[in-house]
């Protein structure tokens, strides 16, 4: 080989290594899928002198997420995509393939390699170039060396693939996760509204369980402790619960008396129920003849009883 020759061989593996190290840089840092296959595709074809392109890739059950077309015609049906037999070959192969003469996407080309686009043991897409020119115009095959710079592209493209998805998976968790953490807030903010100590702990559930029992009861309370372990807190708990008694003890009150006027009604009837039940008219002896309200004292006569005779 020539001087010049060898000198364009070195150059042209240099610039396939320098396209590699670019690729693993900054695949990762690319805002979507879309621009990453653009910008693989974009690299591929233009380091391999090629004519044509196309870069797939897929999701769960083989469904298209972003593809790129270099010389290909831009409207080709996804169902063509799916049927193509040369993607279908490169998918399910583990290496580089390589054929001659073909339809390829109903595009007739002379000569094309593809390779498989992993992340682990799933198939994430395909990278496929078609029509290699020479600098004087000629066609020509593709090589072992352009096998293995497009496998090398192809491992690097799936990484940031997986990496991308992974994160995208992640970020859908998170935003599950916040929105479920917010539903689970709003639920303990609902079921703990109107109480101010809130715990599940053995030690809280017993500190809970002693307010809501000094409540019931008539007793005095001395909370003491350190400064800072929340006696205003338990204060304030202890007259909630107490205001919370006193209304359910108000509440079963007025449901006693309730029941006791209906059970006088029953039994006097009419208007003479009422009359019997509200403040005891003639029946309580302390109280006046016509009014409820106001005990007499002995000797006292009933209001509006001056001047009259019985």
């Amino acid at each position: 080989m020539e001087p010049a020759g060898r000198d364009f061989e070195t150059q042209h593996k240099l610039l396939l290594l320098e396209t590699l190290y670019d690729a693993g840089l900054s695949l990762g840092s690319l805002p979507s899928e879309e621009a990453l296959v653009e910008d693989v595709l974009g690299r591929a074809v233009g380091v391999l002198d090629a004519s044509r392109g196309y870069l797939a890739t897929f999701g769960e059950g083989g469904a298209l997420r972003a593809e790129a077309r270099v010389g290909l015609p831009r409207r080709v049906p996804e169902s063509v995509v799916a049927e193509d037999e040369f993607l279908r070959e490169v998918l399910a192969s583990d290496a580089a393939v390589r054929r001659e003469k073909f339809r390829f996407l109903r595009t007739p080309v002379s000569a094309a390699i593809g390779v498989p686009i992993r992340g682990g043991a799933r198939g994430l897409g395909v990278l496929v170039l078609a029509e290699k020119e020479l600098r004087r115009g000629e066609k020509a095959a593709f090589g072992e060396e352009d096998a293995r710079f497009l496998s090398s592209l192809a491992v690097l493209c799936g990484m940031a693939i997986e990496n991308r998805r992974h994160l995208e998976r992640l970020t859908r968790e998170r935003e599950r996760l916040e929105e479920e953490n917010r539903r689970l807030l709003d639920e303990t903010g609902r079921s703990a509204a109107g109480r101010l100590f809130v715990g599940d702990s053995p030690a809280a559930r017993a500190v809970l369980d002693l307010v809501g029992r000094v409540a019931a009861s008539r007793i005095s309370v001395l909370i003491t402790g350190e400064s800072g372990t929340g006696k205003e807190l338990v204060a304030r708990s202890v007259g909630q619960a107490l205001r919370r008694h006193q209304l359910r003890r108000a509440s079963g009150d007025a449901a006693r008396i309730g029941a006791l006027r209906d059970r006088a009604g029953r039994r006097h009837g009419g208007r003479g129920a009422a009359r019997a039940f509200r403040g005891g008219e003639r029946r309580h002896p302390l109280l006046g003849r016509d009014r409820g309200h106001a005990a007499l004292a002995p000797g006292e006569a009933p209001p509006g009883a001056a001047g009259t005779r019985d």
